[in-house]
């Protein structure tokens, strides 16, 4: 199949950039000719060895805005300029794709524009949108409590009228919706009136290759691991609450949190914060943050780790967790993110629940106490992984969706 696979923009090493640049690989694995589309690439930041791999086409530059700043920092008019600017971006890229792609793959909303813009010149194809994340006018996973509560009641029927756009020109113009967990299934049923599959993500399991820990100690140094972009839903605040409580108790830990703090200003504000709380309790010798890792760093912190924590809230999936599994890792995980789904409590991984650093702490210490409970947990974590989560399987999955639904709509 001639595939094309659409994203907003890969200047970041994350989960869904990872994603679509790993489907794009398996693809071309199993013989198939697919493209990756984006609006921009930053080739040192987005995990540039594997993007050689892949056929990469962006825009050839940045097109001017037609309106002045001032209007963008308008309320509500600053909304309408805003989407009026991804539509044009969405309008270029849609006339990049080559006009015989059979299947157009968007990895986020904005790539739903793209869709419909090309569908509109070559009906026979088809769409299936990979929602990593699900942002509605109504809806985000910043509304939570734990991230400042609900917007402004009186701005509603606004935000109404806005997904309901969203939802009758792009959303229901998708012939497949896939996504990574239950929760998000409700979602998109509620918001965007649209039936949904999962469709679990990979991890390279030639890259992350098991290693044997030996039993934890309390008086001997131990190594907690957390990572991923630092935005304020992976909640690193609770990871370094639990160190507090752990070294308060005599425990000889220390935490590294790796990734990119420096390329968005709320990621930057973010880690100000973070670096605040450690500069409060007291932990500066003890908390290291290692920022932007290239793959062979990332390698080498999974492997300097006694045992991997994922405090984050609401996050879809958690490919972090997997790659931590799969090169032996013990990990410990919120209840409330995608892994903890197909994961089982002290049976491959620790849960707790968001915002509990109490209960991370519990964690690591039973970890420690109990060395047959670490030993276990690492290794059914590992058989987990190498039996049910891979690039392969992923593409596997996705391609079956998509000949099913292209045979579907061209039968």
């Amino acid at each position: 199949m001639k595939i094309a696979v659409i994203t907003r923009s890969l200047i970041f090493s994350g989960g869904g950039e990872r994603q679509a640049i790993q489907f794009s690989i398996e693809l071309l694995k199993l013989g198939h000719e697919v493209t990756l589309y984006t609006t921009k690439h930053d080739s040192k930041g987005c995990f540039p060895d594997d993007v050689k791999k892949i056929t990469l086409k962006t825009l050839a530059f940045e097109q001017k805005s037609l309106f002045p700043a001032s209007l963008k920092r308008l309320p509500l008019v600053g909304d309408f300029f805003h989407m009026y600017a991804e539509n044009r971006l969405a309008k270029r890229v849609a006339l990049m794709i080559d006009s015989d792609t059979e299947v157009l793959n968007p990895n986020d909303s904005w790539g739903t524009h793209v869709a419909l813009y090309f569908k509109k010149r070559n009906p026979r194809a088809v769409s299936v949108l990979m929602l990593n994340d699900l942002y509605t006018a109504r809806w985000s996973l910043f509304d939570d409590p734990l991230f400042g509560g609900r917007k402004s009641l009186l701005k509603w029927p606004l935000y109404f009228l806005k997904d309901f756009f969203e939802r009758t020109l792009f959303f229901h113009n998708l012939d497949s919706v896939v996504v990574l967990n239950n929760r998000t299934v409700g979602l998109v049923s509620h918001y965007m009136k649209k039936e949904s599959v999962i469709v679990r993500s990979g991890v390279d399991l030639n890259h992350f290759s098991y290693r044997q820990r030996s039993p934890l100690q309390k008086d001997k140094p131990i190594r907690l691991f957390c990572h991923g972009i630092f935005y304020i839903h992976r909640r690193y605040e609770d990871a370094i609450e639990a160190l507090q409580i752990l070294v308060r108790e005599g425990y000889d830990a220390t935490l590294t949190i790796s990734g990119d703090y420096e390329s968005r200003d709320i990621f930057r504000a973010y880690y100000d914060r973070l670096a605040k709380l450690v500069e409060v309790h007291a932990l500066s010798s003890r908390v290291t943050f290692s920022g932007l890792v290239s793959e062979s760093e990332l390698l080498e912190l999974y492997n300097q780790a006694d045992i991997f924590v994922s405090p984050a809230h609401l996050q879809t999936w958690g490919i972090a967790v997997f790659e931590a599994a799969a090169s032996g890792l013990p990990t410990i995980i919120s209840r409330t993110i995608g892994a903890a789904e197909v994961l089982e409590d002290r049976v491959n991984t620790m849960m707790v629940n968001p915002a509990k650093p109490n209960e991370i702490a519990e964690a690591v210490q039973s970890l420690v106490e109990s060395p047959l409970l670490y030993d276990t947990i690492a290794k059914e974590a590992n058989r987990f992984v190498r039996n049910n989560v891979s690039w392969r399987r992923y593409a596997e999955h996705m391609l079956a969706i998509f000949k099913k639904t292209y045979e579907r709509k061209n039968a």
